[in-house]
């Protein structure tokens, strides 16, 4: 069966669920009241996110994201604008494809998408091997690389020509930063930040500059500082231990300081990926 008639397969038996472009929506934490309170439920989830290890804000946004991907992959990949939206970000960075690795039953979903992005892939490679044999080597690949993502319309392409899920996540990780901020002084939220890893540090940038003005910004950075200094003191513990002389045996929290410390200091990596130094391509700033 070809790919095409597996979507028309798959949309007659869920279209009633599709919206255009749902899965930017997809991201946003629920801001829905909780039955408990008045608070919204993205602050329950940064309570419950701060008994997990490492940085609160990026296990909400890794388990948001896991969300998103499986319902995207799974009930929404033949939406006409959600898979035109994924051709021009050459669907998932890197980061989140291998999030996608995990999600369960998505590989239809990614069949589909990927079967058309190795079209895409196709005509853009032949018409390189077109202008590479008519045109001067270096000019041919100057048009090869200047402008390797295709041209859409301007309304399906919001995000540039980025993965759709970083785009999306760039308001969920605000939203999370301002609640915790707000709420930093709540006893419930205080008490589980109080028990947690803390922010990384690419968070804590973060939360410091949405913090400019913001009444929590004085106690949300005193309560981060005590976190520093006992991660501090504990990874100068292991270091100590590893002296010859010493006999004292680690600690849970001493023998979990370096990956600790790591993941303070990088976050998560399908959240902030890595920086290796590349050449722009030809033609591009």
């Amino acid at each position: 069966m070809a790919p095409e008639e597996i979507v028309d397969r798959v949309r007659d038996r869920g279209e009633d669920s599709m919206r255009p472009g749902v899965e930017a929506d997809r991201l946003a934490p629920d801001r829905r009241p909780d039955p408990r309170s008045s608070k919204f439920v993205g602050y329950f989830h940064l309570v419950e996110a701060c008994a997990k290890a490492g940085c609160p804000v990026c296990y909400c946004l890794r388990e948001l994201t896991a969300r998103h991907l499986d319902a995207l992959l799974t009930g929404h990949v033949t939406d006409p604008t959600t898979r035109e939206r994924l051709a021009q970000s050459w669907g998932f960075c890197a980061a989140h494809a291998e999030v996608v690795r995990e999600v369960p039953d998505a590989a239809l979903g990614v069949g589909i998408v990927y079967h058309e992005l190795l079209s895409q892939a196709r005509r853009w490679l032949t018409q390189a091997q077109r202008e590479l044999s008519l045109a001067p080597a270096r000019r041919g690949w100057r048009r090869l690389f200047g402008r390797p993502r295709p041209k859409g319309p301007a309304d399906l392409r919001r995000g540039g020509s980025r993965c759709p899920a970083c785009v999306a996540l760039a308001a969920a990780e605000r939203s999370y930063v301002e609640t915790l901020l707000t709420f930093v002084e709540d006893p419930e939220l205080d008490g589980a930040y109080g028990r947690s890893a803390g922010l990384c540090l690419p968070h804590l940038r973060l939360a410091l500059t949405q913090a400019r003005g913001h009444p929590g910004a004085a106690p949300f950075v005193a309560r981060t500082l005590q976190k520093v200094d006992r991660l501090a003191e504990e990874l100068h513990r292991f270091i100590d231990k590893h002296d010859h002389r010493a006999t004292a045996s680690f600690t849970e929290r001493e023998a979990q300081a370096w990956t600790n410390a790591l993941g303070f200091v990088a976050g998560r990596p399908e959240l902030f990926g890595n920086e290796i130094p590349r050449p722009p391509a030809s033609g591009e700033t």
